[in-house]
């Protein structure tokens, strides 16, 4: 669990020299060291202090990326429902129980499955805000071209004190955009905050029975 800290040590020695009834205090030595850190291997917006009342809150971020189309070649079912799926690339993918029943339900309807046109399918995004108190607001979603019949979508989020991931998915009743909303992330801790769309396990199943995958962006910024 990665943790980036700064500690200081201060070192302080008096000597009290008495002569006769007089007492003289002199101050023989003072110094103070300090233990530096690794720097991050990337930058990130630096935090504003956090003694300044009313700081202003790091500027919010948005990132897009653009959707790829793949096909799927064969899927085995797993025990309790769902499936292991491998695609046109040789990717393995877990299918949820939904996402299993809807592509099979689209291939029935398609049986000869192909990639449509440059194999681009859509658009995903990230917006991530810092709005304080070791607090952020952020949103994910995309938008395809076609009619989406199934998604299933995780972020991971990433911050001092280690990672932990945000998971949706369900039926989509064929329609072309999914948005997840405002939610909020609770740090813990003043640091740097990443949040990325995690592929291959963020899709959407068209109801052509094409899966259009999610592409891997990242959206930084400064918790505090």
């Amino acid at each position: 669990m990665p943790v980036n800290r700064t500690f200081g040590i201060k070192l302080s020695k008096s000597c009290a020299i008495r002569v006769g009834a007089a007492t003289i205090m002199t101050v023989a030595l003072a110094s103070s060291t300090a233990i530096a850190h690794a720097q991050p291997a990337t930058t990130t917006p630096a935090p504003p202090p956090a003694s300044t009342p009313g700081a202003a809150p790091a500027k919010p971020v948005r990132t897009d990326g653009k959707m790829t189309e793949h096909v799927i070649k064969n899927a085995t079912p797993t025990p309790g429902g769902g499936a292991t799926a491998t695609l046109d690339d040789g990717t393995v993918l877990t299918l949820s129980d939904h996402a299993y029943k809807a592509w099979q339900n689209a291939a029935r309807v398609h049986p000869n499955i192909i990639v449509r046109g440059s194999g681009s399918c859509g658009s995903d995004y990230v917006f991530v805000s810092s709005t304080g108190n070791h607090q952020a607001e952020f949103s994910t979603g995309f938008t395809v071209n076609g009619d989406a019949v199934d998604y299933t979508w995780q972020l991971e989020l990433i911050d001092n004190y280690g990672n932990s991931t945000y998971d949706r998915g369900g039926p989509l009743d064929f329609r072309s955009q999914w948005d997840s909303g405002p939610e909020v992330y609770t740090g813990g801790g003043n640091g740097p905050l990443d949040i990325t769309v995690v592929t291959p396990s963020s899709f959407a199943i068209l109801d052509s029975g094409t899966v259009c995958f999610g592409y891997p962006v990242s959206a930084p910024t400064y918790i505090f």
